[in-house]
C-alpha cells in the first residue's frame, strides 16, 4: 500500500520547548486515520504539521511519495485541505467562501454553482448561503468551513475536532458524509478526536499521542 505520509524525526519545538517528537510515521493513502490523545497531547500540532503550516518543524517528510524540504509546491498544497477546530472564515457571505475557494483551485465556473450546490445540500447550509460569515454560530462556521474544503475535493484531508461545536444530528450527519468521501479511490483522512468509539467507526487506523511528562 502507498503512502501518503512518510516522515522520520519529526520534532517541533517552541520557544525551546519541545512540542511533539515522533521518531517514525507513517500514514497510508486510501486510509482514514484517527489521532487519539488528551489536550495538551499535540493533535493540532501533528496535524498543523501535516499541512506544513506548522512552525518549528524539523524531520525528513515524503508526500504522496515526493520528498518535500521545508515548502510544499503550489501542486502538491492543492492536494491537501485541512479544517481547523476553529476555523477562520473569510469576511463575506457562506456563498463568497465557497467561491473564493473554487477560484483558487482554478474551477471553471459553470462548475462552481454545480458544486456549490452539493455540498451547501450535503451539509444542510442551503438557508444560510446569503449569510454573513461573522454572523454564524460555531457549529455553523465549522460546517461552512468543511464545505469550504471538501468543494475542493483534497486527495488528503485533515481535520482537527471536526464534530466539535456540532449537535447530535449534524455530527451524525457529517459522519456519513466522511464515511463516503473518505471510501473514494485515492482519498486519505486524518482527523483528531477525543471519541474513542467515534475513531474506531470512522478509521481504518488510530494513532495515540501522549503528552510529555
Amino acid at each position: 500500500m502507498t503512502e501518503a505520509y512518510r516522515i522520520n524525526n519529526l520534532a517541533v519545538h517552541a520557544q525551546q520547548k519541545r512540542l511533539l517528537n515522533i521518531d517514525d510515521l507513517s500514514i497510508h493513502n486510501q486510509q482514514s486515520t484517527a489521532i487519539l490523545g488528551e489536550n495538551g497531547a499535540g493533535k493540532t500540532t501533528l496535524l498543523h504539521a501535516l499541512a506544513f503550516i506548522q512552525p518549528g518543524v524539523s524531520g525528513e517528510f515524503q508526500v504522496l511519495g515526493q520528498a518535500v524540504n521545508g515548502t510544499l509546491s503550489a501542486a502538491l498544497r492543492r492536494r491537501i485541505g485541512l479544517v481547523s477546530q476553529q476555523p477562520y472564515l473569510l469576511p463575506g457571505t457562506v456563498l463568497e467562501n465557497l467561491q473564493l475557494a473554487l477560484r483558487l483551485q482554478g474551477f471553471k465556473p459553470g462548475m462552481q454553482a454545480e458544486q456549490i450546490d452539493l455540498w451547501l445540500q450535503r451539509l444542510n447550509l442551503q438557508g444560510l448561503i446569503n449569510t454573513d460569515a461573522a454572523k454564524l454560530s460555531g457549529g455553523e462556521q465549522k460546517r461552512v468551513a468543511l464545505a469550504r474544503t471538501l468543494i475542493c475535493q483534497p486527495d488528503i484531508l485533515l481535520l482537527d475536532e471536526p464534530f466539535a461545536h456540532l449537535d447530535q444530528q449534524h455530527i451524525h450527519q457529517l459522519e456519513v458524509i466522511l464515511h463516503q468521501w473518505a471510501a473514494q479511490p485515492g482519498k486519505t483522512m486524518v482527523f483528531s478526536t477525543h471519541n474513542r468509539f467515534q475513531a474506531n467507526m470512522l478509521a481504518d487506523k488510530t494513532i495515540s499521542l501522549y503528552q510529555a511528562r
